[in-house]
């Protein structure tokens, strides 16, 4: 998750080998990179809280990317893979066409470029960006086209989601909260609206398959011995009503989307290995949208991080496993945790991963 400390603070980068684990970061620094993801090096951060530059760098070839003979492919898939991708100093959002492992890039802007979601007819991809010199919702065409800020605010706008009929994109922001509330807008940028306004930090929403409800990233207002806050998951109709937290457990935890039947919440915690970090990665668990029938699907020492449960029922996910504690991979398993499967094999940081089946 980003935003993982309150905003009052001054910015403060925290990091780890292969990367941030999180910032703190003060009105000069909106950008508040946190415990979401496992990865993204301190420079691109500081980079843009003190203006300094960033260096060009070039783009894998698609050589780089995996082939059968170097990824053991247990799963085999046919669809598209949007993912952020970070080498040296920024990230960028790149396309994986499966399974011919070709690779291309999507967005070549020096600011940052992250968190891509697809529209559902796969025409379009929104993401988060900060190249206007504060977060905001983007959007853009599946070739990387058109891109154009759909929030246009001078507040943090960020983490999109679209809506399994694609007329709505929920998103967190600070237009009303400075610590971040869920809002709804619509697929244009039009009619902005609150969803969640509560105590505390709400980000990065994930829809139920039907639109009927949304699992996000909560804290109540909690803050960690560590500073961090005390990341949940909680669950909301998408009226606003039926408001509740899903999880209570040490460290942190971050939901990462929902069983193709509506079911189960897939999400990931470190409360296992290391609930002080500022990392939520580490153990991938799965859980029933009224809180019940826990179920830890991964175990061991890597930093699980899961993106998605696709609609072919795969679960995605990044991982340190090839690299441990260096450098983190797009994975995919089955969704009770068997075969998991490396798809990245190329240098930096691979995150985010959302992938979109043929014919999906």
């Amino acid at each position: 998750m980003w935003n993982a400390v309150p905003r009052s603070e001054p910015a403060l980068a925290t990091r780890r080998k292969g990367g941030i684990i999180g910032i703190r970061s003060g009105s000069a620094c909106s950008r508040s990179l946190g415990t979401r993801l496992p990865g993204l090096l301190a420079a691109l951060a500081l980079a843009a809280c003190t203006g300094s530059p960033v260096r060009e760098r070039s783009s894998p070839t698609a050589t780089a990317s995996p082939t059968k003979s170097e990824a053991q492919q247990t799963i085999r898939l046919n669809g598209r893979l949007v993912f952020s991708y970070q080498q040296d100093d920024n990230i960028d959002i790149y396309i994986l066409d499966l399974p011919s492992g070709k690779l291309r890039r999507l967005t070549s802007d020096p600011a940052a470029d992250f968190s891509p979601t697809w529209s559902p007819d796969g025409k379009e991809i929104a993401f988060r960006s900060d190249r206007t010199g504060n977060d905001e919702v983007f959007v853009m065409n599946a070739d990387g086209t058109g891109q154009r800020n759909l929030t246009r605010n001078p507040k943090s706008d960020y983490s999109p989601a679209w809506s399994p009929t694609g007329r709505t994109i929920a998103f967190a922001t600070t237009r009303q909260d400075p610590t971040n509330d869920v809002w709804f807008m619509d697929a244009d940028g039009g009619n902005p609206r609150p969803l969640v306004e509560q105590t505390g930090i709400d980000e990065y929403p994930t829809w139920s398959p039907d639109g009927s409800r949304l699992a996000f990233q909560c804290t109540l207002g909690t803050i960690l011995s560590n500073r961090v806050g005390d990341f949940e998951v909680c669950v909301v109709n998408a009226d606003g009503t039926g408001l509740r937290r899903i999880t209570d457990a040490p460290g942190i935890s971050a939901a990462g989307g929902w069983s193709p039947d509506g079911s189960l919440i897939v999400f990931n915690s470190n409360r296992d290995q290391a609930p002080a970090n500022f990392s939520s990665c580490g153990d991938i668990f799965t859980i029933q949208p009224d809180g019940a029938g826990l179920r830890k699907l991964t175990d061991g020492s890597f930093l699980d991080c899961v993106s998605q449960w696709a609609s072919d029922g795969h679960i995605f996910f990044s991982s340190d496993r090839r690299d441990p504690g260096g450098e983190t991979d797009l994975w995919v398993m089955n969704p009770d945790g068997t075969d998991a499967t490396l798809l990245t094999l190329f240098p930096g940081e691979k995150l985010e991963g959302v992938f979109l089946p043929s014919g999906g």
